[in-house]
């Protein structure tokens, strides 16, 4: 929330909670979306296998 602050030049973090707001199932869920994107598994039934990290676009810094 900080960050946010500073980014819009806000003076107080009252100011940008006002327009900002996570509840901690958002959080979850954009974590979830972004971990499915990035590093991507294949599940049959109780074996999860990893998927080649070459295959998918993961930037190089990612790897």
């Amino acid at each position: 929330m900080i960050s946010i602050k500073n980014f819009l030049g806000h003076a107080h973090l009252m100011t940008t909670e006002r327009y900002a707001e996570l509840t901690q199932s958002t959080v979850d869920k954009q974590i979830r979306e972004w971990n499915q994107r990035w590093f991507p598994k294949t599940t049959t039934g109780y074996e999860t296998k990893e998927v080649d990290v070459q295959q998918c676009n993961i930037p190089d810094f990612l790897r």
